[in-house]
């Protein structure tokens, strides 16, 4: 039997209710060397016969992988605490399934043969900052060979274990603890499924999503998924009651940034939309702390893996020029990495720049990076807080 068996008879019992998904992470692995600044993404120079304003998504793609034993891969992301599952995005002039087969590569250095498409799942801007679509596709039972050949890109991943599926699910984030039920159905019923927002589009379970995971429950490949249906909807109606209860109290929104520092400078890129610097940074998802969003962003936009270090200051949108729809803390954070940056949807160049040199900024960026600056060059204490005291001293 090859080193990942697509046979449906193959597979041994216990691993009828375990999978790996890989969705979701970095890709690269620090295995390629990526220019670093002023190149343009192959998928913003491909679109140049398509309006300025055509609809763009991101697209991610995984495989669901099988131990002997029916257990579900996990893998320790450097860039942020605890444990996630191996994946990354679909980069330009790549099918999802090729995406899948180069993320297997250097995830976890396997060269394996994909099978079926088993879902495809729609996130939307309610439960991302982005639009996505994510694919899953089968990738087989892995035997001890393959296990053992094993091998993590050190500057991204610092181990990988196997759990059983309800363990695993219980420790993955809330979208993909929400997919991966409806995707190991689909490997069960022979078929693929179409989820939004990690369930089946009018489905119960799709009326609201949440930031809890669900608890956990077993699904065998001839089991429905009631039951996990059935936990995960009774805490989304806890979660809409907590929200009910809480409407009227208007709070700010949390956003996070970070910075990478090289000799007193800091790593800012210049956006997609707007043409201006800024620090790489977004809004934080539900389940997630500000350090683990920031470093998620300047992944996303950046493509750079960094360790959060420090606190460096939080700012008050109000008091600080930044042009938000709604009031905002942002958090800005220090990271160490030694990735260089390479293009995205929301970045087409990148520099280190010192207070001598800064590009023209982003409105929301042109105070705050200056007093950021300080910081890292041991010019001003850390972290900044807005204190009326301070706020006076500017």
């Amino acid at each position: 039997m090859s080193a990942n068996s697509h046979d449906r008879a193959s597979r041994p019992a216990a691993s009828r209710g375990a999978v790996v998904l890989l969705l979701g992470g970095p890709a690269g692995g620090g295995k390629r060397q990526r220019p670093r600044i002023s190149v343009v993404e192959e998928s913003v120079a491909s679109s140049a016969f398509a309006p300025p304003d055509y609809p763009k998504k991101q697209m991610g793609t995984g495989a669901l992988f099988f131990d002997g034993a029916g257990q579900l891969l996990l893998v320790k992301p450097t860039y942020r605490e605890g444990w996630s599952i191996p994946g990354g995005v679909v980069e330009g002039a790549e099918s999802p399934r090729q995406a899948c087969a180069r993320e297997v590569r250097e995830e976890i250095g396997l060269d394996v043969e994909l099978g079926r498409l088993l879902a495809v799942d729609y996130t939307s801007l309610t439960t991302s900052p982005r639009e996505s679509l994510q694919y899953i596709f089968d990738g087989g039972v892995l035997d001890e060979d393959a296990i053992g050949r094993i091998t993590l890109p050190p500057a991204e991943l610092s181990a990988f274990r196997f759990a059983p599926v309800d363990e695993a699910i219980a420790l993955l984030t809330p979208r993909l603890a929400r997919r991966v039920p409806h995707a190991l159905a689909a490997l069960a019923a022979g078929s693929a499924t179409y989820l939004e927002d990690g369930a089946p589009p009018g489905s119960a379970s799709a009326v609201a999503t949440t930031g809890q995971r669900p608890v956990a429950g077993h699904v065998g490949r001839n089991e429905h998924l009631s039951p996990v249906e059935s936990q995960t909807e009774a805490q989304e109606a806890r979660t809409l009651e907590v929200f009910r209860e809480n409407l009227a109290h208007v709070s700010p929104v949390a956003g996070a940034e970070a910075v990478v520092v090289r000799d007193g400078r800091i790593l800012l890129h210049r956006r997609a939309d707007s043409g201006l610097w800024a620090m790489c940074g977004g809004l934080a998802e539900i389940g997630e702390t500000l350090a683990e969003a920031a470093a998620r962003e300047l992944w996303e936009e950046a493509r750079v893996r960094g360790r959060i270090t420090r606190l460096l200051g939080l700012f008050d949108s109000l008091r600080w020029g930044m042009h938000t729809k709604v009031h905002l803390y942002a958090a800005v954070f220090e990271a160490e990495s030694e990735d260089e940056p390479s293009p995205t949807s929301e970045a087409t160049e990148f520099g280190f720049f010192g207070p001598d040199d800064l590009p023209p900024l982003s409105p929301s960026h042109v105070q705050r990076v200056p007093i950021v600056l300080g910081i890292v060059r041991g010019e001003r204490p850390a972290p900044y807080v807005d204190l009326p005291e301070m706020i006076g001293a500017l």
